[in-house]
């Protein structure tokens, strides 16, 4: 073990460790273009596999590299070792976990590659984890001696400036995801749902849980309305695909039994729109891939008694919770 103290030897730089990482990505890239063209030959119908396999090949040059050397070629060109914070070869176990928990950790926050502009033993965050130092070495592949050198305003200012360069992106792409796959901002308007829902309140809207289950009675949708795609809208799923519904005398059956529904006000009276899609005491029968909607506020609601069933493609999610 190393007695000459925690910070005697001299630390490779943020734009050295970059130069380093960019070289191995050439050296892993050319080997990689090959074996994707040779199993595309071999396997034509696979169109997946490329993310997969450059993780894994990745993961073990890295893994390999700096058990057997300490370095990766890229650190090796650079003049650049990876050790333990005695300074001595890293454990197995130690390389482990700085390429797979730390690098997926340094992978999802954008900053933690970059905190070793600012870090006074220049590590990063999977570095950290791993309790690791990259250092300088000479031709000998040892340690060079010496101070660091201190963290000056200029390196601040490199590391704000790219902090705001990779985490602004990031935010924006968590955002544009999160709006595609699983939740969006909608805002009632109008009157259709009261009482339970009031005109001008927010809702967020949750997009995974129909990707999961298919939509079941008494959920409040928001959905695209059939006649006008541009529109979104709130209502009731009322009845289910293969189900029967019928309006008659002012209640709603499903297969000829009354329907019960505790969320409407007392004495509420569902009504027909003549020349509209149903007709007093005529039951229709919800297509397999449909669903008949109702807003809460009969008497003031365009739904399914007027444009008919709502398709499951124009479905955009169930209301999940009021925010505003």
């Amino acid at each position: 073990m190393n007695t000459q103290g925690e910070y005697s030897f001299i630390k490779g730089s943020f734009i050295e460790r970059v130069a380093a990482f960019l070289i191995d990505q050439v050296i892993i890239f050319i080997p990689l273009v090959f074996i994707f063209y040779i199993i595309g030959k071999i396997f034509p119908g696979i169109k997946s596999i490329d993310s997969e396999l450059s993780g894994l090949f990745y993961f073990i040059y890295n893994i390999v590299l700096l058990q057997k050397r300490g370095a990766t070629v890229g650190k090796k060109i650079l003049h650049l070792k990876v050790v333990n914070t005695s300074y001595d070869k890293l454990s197995l176990g130690r390389i482990i976990l700085r390429e797979t928990i730390g690098r997926i950790i340094s992978g999802i926050f954008g900053l933690s590659y970059i905190w070793a502009i600012i870090d006074r033993r220049r590590q990063t965050w999977h570095d950290k984890m791993a309790r690791t130092l990259v250092v300088k070495v000479d031709q000998h592949g040892l340690p060079i001696p010496g101070e660091d050198p201190p963290i000056t305003k200029s390196a601040w200012f490199l590391f704000i400036s790219l902090a705001i360069f990779a985490v602004i992106p990031f935010i924006l792409a968590f955002f544009v995801l999160f709006y595609l796959f699983v939740g969006q901002s909608n805002q009632v308007r109008g009157g259709s749902m009261l009482p339970n829902y009031n005109d001008g309140e927010y809702f967020l809207t949750d997009k995974i849980s129909y990707r999961l289950v298919s939509p079941k009675r008494g959920d409040v949708i928001v959905f695209r309305v059939p006649h006008n795609l541009n529109i979104d809208s709130f209502k009731r799923i009322i009845g289910l695909p293969g189900e029967e519904v019928m309006i008659r005398d002012g209640k709603v059956y499903i297969n000829s039994e009354v329907l019960e529904e505790d969320y409407l006000p007392a004495n509420s009276f569902t009504s027909i729109y003549y020349g509209g899609f149903m007709q007093e005491g005529v039951p229709v029968t919800v297509a397999h891939d449909s669903y008949f909607v109702l807003g809460d506020n009969r008497a003031m609601s365009s739904d399914s008694r007027e444009y008919g069933l709502v398709s499951n493609r124009y479905i955009i999610g169930k209301l999940w919770f009021r925010y505003y």
